[in-house]
């Protein structure tokens, strides 16, 4: 996963990378697969005190 992203609502969003799909790495023809995915986790509240 790339660039997880913790919203203010407790949810932890986490992009799918496709780096190695772009051109670049392709000779020259994009092979990324649309649409991109993207997975999101509801975190439970934390409760107590962290030691």
């Amino acid at each position: 996963m790339d660039a997880p992203f913790l919203s203010p609502d407790g949810t932890l969003w986490l992009p799918v990378p496709q780096i190695d799909r772009v051109a670049l790495f392709n000779g020259g023809h994009s092979r990324v697969m649309r649409p991109v995915q993207l997975f999101r986790i509801s975190l439970a509240p934390v409760q107590g005190e962290r030691k």
